[in-house]
């Protein structure tokens, strides 16, 4: 249900839709002259289109004089063209290489451009000459072809959204099942695989499960402030806290439960994770969680 106000601009079929909880008197103001000029002349020419600006809350402006005294109105930059029903394209006040210009958008233009989706000019005599030939109701074989591309677009449209339904609603059960199914891994193997399932990938999802644990064990740790980062500089242990303390120790007073863990994650390869200990980055920066 449409529950917007219609208010005319000058002329007819020049018309502003409001919400009909804003107010209609307030004064109008176009972006610039040159839009202004080109939308009246356009409007007489064609006093079957109309020419709708469909008033989102990107129109509303305040205007503020040298003494504070604020003044409302609305400022128009576009208006969409229709012939009846048919909605024949855009046209947008714009300012384009240092100066305003007209900019008109539609099905054909876009079609007849290799590069861009608008035509622009800051020659009204020139725009209405676009408007001429781009714009009106359109042939047979365009209703088809805008039908065509509104049915790719919906297609699109409603495989991804089912395919985010079912990706839902599949990891929200299988979040509850994994660890039934890690518990009884040699159930499930042979099942998966009598299905299709490649058996260098799914024979490792005990081990895969496993450090996406401890990995996000860490990642927690590490949000929460629950650890430390370590960069080894010589002798030197420097130690920042996830608040911002650091403090640099050497390797005569460096604690002993940070040195062991340390000591636990220079065995491993950078990347890797050890559960209650932390992760190496690089052979001098490490991550050490918090008992």
């Amino acid at each position: 249900m449409d529950n917007k106000v219609q208010v005319q601009l000058g002329l007819p079929n020049i018309v502003m839709k409001l919400p009909s909880d804003w107010d209609v008197t307030l004064p109008v103001e176009y972006r610039y002259d040159l839009f202004k000029e080109f939308v009246y002349l356009a409007a007489r020419e064609f006093p079957q289109w109309t020419f709708e600006n469909d008033g989102n809350y990107g129109i509303k402006r305040t205007r503020r004089d040298n003494e504070g005294n604020t003044t409302d109105y609305y400022l128009i930059g576009e208006f969409t063209v229709r012939d009846g029903r048919e909605e024949l394209g855009h046209i947008h006040g714009r300012f384009n290489r240092g100066a305003p210009c007209v900019a008109l958008i539609n099905h054909r233009i876009y079609q007849d451009m290799e590069r861009g989706s608008s035509k622009e000019t800051k020659d009204t005599k020139k725009a209405f000459r676009l408007l001429k030939k781009y714009f009106g109701t359109k042939t047979l074989e365009e209703h088809v072809e805008v039908a065509s591309e509104a049915v790719a677009r919906s297609i699109r449209y409603t495989y991804v959204e089912k395919d985010n339904a079912f990706n839902k609603s599949y990891n929200h059960i299988a979040a509850h099942l994994t660890d039934y199914i890690v518990e009884n891994i040699d159930t499930f193997l042979p099942i998966a695989e009598r299905y299709g399932a490649d058996p260098n990938i799914v024979r490792s999802l005990t081990d895969d499960t496993e450090q996406l644990r401890i990995t996000g064990e860490i990642q927690q740790c590490f949000m929460n402030e629950k650890g430390v980062v370590v960069y080894l500089h010589g002798r030197n242990y420097a130690v920042k806290e996830l608040d911002g303390t650091l403090k640099v120790y050497t390797v005569d007073d460096v604690p002993d439960t940070l040195k062991r863990k340390l000591g636990l994650l220079k065995l491993v390869e950078n990347g890797q994770c050890i559960t209650d200990v932390g992760i190496r980055v690089e052979e001098n920066t490490y991550f050490v969680m918090e008992e």
